[in-house]
């Protein structure tokens, strides 16, 4: 049996297509598409048409994947965007019918739990810790140990929101990265004790933008491609501010279309490890769909009958 996880993300959709197998599931087929369904939100907070068909466009391309596949179960989720959007069911019926497949647009704390959850299973770790996932729309964290349902909190602050308010004329100067960072700081505040009580321990970060950031500073300072360096953030910011425009930013570790919202991400990635006193941050390469496909599982393994 094929199964599959769809996350339908403000800046991007991920597909993941796993084999149901009576040793557990395994990862087949990751797919990826850059959408920026969040930056087709307008100022009352809804999608615009031309965001609407992006999306649908980008489903239907996934929809000719899973056929070739032969995917008997999707499984999806929406993520901030698709909180926001005041016209969220406009989009969802007509995605719906796409699919052929219901989506289930989730909270940003259910959200955390399943990034959590495949994060650990990623990489295991004793004691506790924190995993925070840059997102178009918001930043999510949890926190706790792999062995208890972690904390959760989500942020409304994101690398597609952020590039629109704060980048939206793609130049890269100190006083918006400046007010980008100083407007993290302030998104964080609230939370800040409860982040903090990890301090001592672990941190893994996980998202595209998150692997991007590590990718350039492995380019750059020749770091592991898992870790992240407080200094070298502080250094690529400087080093961006330099650049001085999003479309002047060539390094060779960059995806096509990614340096539009990496001064956006930077910021908040280097704001997060800055107010929580974190000096490396391991990198994650899982996300929310193999955290779907791991709360799954039992469901999964029951309706066929097999142990798990």
């Amino acid at each position: 049996m094929t199964i599959a996880a769809l996350d339908i993300g403000s800046n991007s959709f991920h597909l993941l297509i796993a084999s149901v197998t009576p040793a557990g599931l395994v990862a087949e087929h990751r797919y990826k598409q850059t959408v920026q369904l969040g930056a087709g939100l307008d100022a009352d907070n809804n999608l615009t048409h031309l965001a609407i068909e992006r999306g649908l466009k980008s489903l239907r391309s996934f929809v000719t994947i899973l056929n070739q596949h032969q995917v008997s179960k999707v499984y999806c989720v929406a993520t901030n965007t698709l909180r926001l959007a005041n016209n969220a069911d406009e989009f969802i019926q007509h995605a719906e019918c796409i699919l052929l497949s219901s989506i289930d647009v989730i909270s940003g704390d259910d959200e955390a739990r399943l990034i959590f959850k495949g994060i650990v299973q990623e990489q295991p770790r004793s004691g506790s810790g924190m995993v925070m996932d840059i997102g178009g729309g918001s930043t999510e964290f949890a926190f706790g140990n792999a062995e208890a349902i972690p904390e959760t909190c989500s942020l409304q602050m994101g690398c597609v929101s952020y590039s629109s308010r704060f980048f939206s004329d793609g130049k890269i100067y100190p006083e918006n990265t400046q007010a980008a960072i100083a407007a993290s700081r302030l998104c964080l505040e609230p939370e800040l004790g409860r982040l903090r009580k990890t301090h001592g321990g672990w941190m893994v970060g996980t998202s595209g933008t998150v692997q991007s950031i590590a990718d350039v500073c492995h380019e750059l300072y020749q770091t592991d491609k898992n870790l992240v360096l407080r200094d070298h953030l502080e250094d690529l910011l400087k080093r961006l501010i330099l650049v001085g425009h999003v479309d002047k930013i060539n390094f060779n570790s960059i995806e096509i279309g990614r340096s539009g919202i990496l001064p956006a991400g930077l910021c908040i990635c280097l704001s997060t490890m800055q107010q929580l006193k974190i000096n490396t941050m391991h990198v994650g390469r899982s996300s929310l769909v193999e955290g779907l496909l791991l709360d799954k599982t039992h469901t999964v393994f029951s309706e066929l009958n097999i142990p798990n």
